[in-house]
């Protein structure tokens, strides 16, 4: 039996309403990671019945952005797939694809430790690090990057400088960090000269800018 028409606005406003809530739970657990749902509510003008309808609590609303950032980041990989690409450019773009989605979603790095746990943060980063592990094996039978550590191992330490970098990145100096220069710190770490590593990541964002791409 086909379902009232009248029920799909409903739906549609709940969806609004959900995405809303989940959007301002972004901003305020950026600036408070310790916010709870009451301020959530308020700061997304809703009443709090509204937000306890959705996430019953603190914990399934944490829970609810971290399955929109993974679904995010599946996006963003494939969107950015390019298996002609070489492993110097590959691993730049793929850096400046993690630090896009680690600025949106920056309170979940915060929060890494107290709330969500190493094993969900480890499942959460588990398509982005395969990838980049695959990057750095290739780049190091073709010679391109270093063979001073194993794949996961250089992976693990690229990984580190970005997060470090995407710490400070928020820092009120004449230079902020970019994602450009954690790309860069990320190829240099793999092995790259700096002013080649500079070049390739100049390029990427060249092409990134470039209509059409």
């Amino acid at each position: 039996m086909p379902e009232p028409t009248a029920r799909i606005p409903q739906r549609s406003h709940a969806r609004a309403n959900r995405a809303r809530i989940l959007g301002t739970a972004r901003e305020e657990l950026s600036r408070n990671p310790g916010a709870n749902l009451d301020e959530i509510a308020q700061a997304a003008g809703v009443v709090r019945r509204t937000v306890y309808g959705y996430f019953p609590n603190r914990h399934t609303l944490i829970e609810a952005l971290v399955e929109e950032a993974e679904q995010a980041l599946r996006e963003a990989l494939a969107a950015a797939h390019d298996p002609k690409a070489d492993p110097a450019t590959a691993m730049a773009r793929l850096t400046l694809l993690a630090w896009d989605l680690g600025e949106q979603y920056r309170m979940l790095i915060a929060m890494r430790h107290r709330d969500l746990g190493e094993e969900r943060v480890a499942a959460a980063l588990d398509p982005i690090r395969k990838r980049a592990t695959s990057i750095i094996a290739r780049g190091q039978r073709t010679g391109v990057f270093g063979r001073h550590l194993r794949p996961r191992v250089l992976n693990d330490v690229i990984e580190a400088v970005t997060l470090a970098l995407l710490e400070h990145s928020v820092a009120d100096d004449e230079k902020p960090v970019s994602g450009a220069d954690a790309a860069t710190a990320g190829l240099v770490a793999a092995g790259v000269t700096p002013s080649e590593a500079s070049r390739c990541v100049e390029a990427v964002l060249a092409d990134t800018a470039s209509p059409g791409s």
